[in-house]
């Protein structure tokens, strides 16, 4: 695994689908997806269950951004670590490659 991209999520909304879509929609398939939930009550783990992602769930009093990153650094398999929030929508089918081929120049 190459990539692993984590998004926190926690009640994400219906436009969550479309931003699971845009990920899996890229040409760069070398990735895994991580999903750490803190206690959504609305439909985002019904959408989560529509796509190959690693879906962990968390205490919503156990949710920190530098501690959920931290944790998602743990369980991440990838050399490359994209954070993305999840109200983020990838651009195009292109996103992940353009993102990976800019973070290679720099190693």
């Amino acid at each position: 695994m190459q990539v692993s991209i984590f998004i926190p999520t926690k009640n994400a909304g219906p436009k969550f689908q479309k931003t699971l879509e845009n990920i899996f929609l890229q040409l760069y398939k070398n990735f895994e997806v991580i999903i750490l939930d803190s206690g959504s009550t609305d439909k985002t783990l019904s959408i989560i269950k529509k796509f190959k992602t690693h879906l962990y769930k968390i205490k919503p009093n156990e949710f920190g951004h530098g501690k959920t990153r931290n944790l998602a650094l743990k369980l991440a398999r990838g050399e490359y670590i994209v954070y993305l929030s999840q109200d983020a929508l990838p651009a195009n089918q292109f996103w992940l490659s353009n993102l990976i081929k800019s973070l290679k120049y720099i190693k």
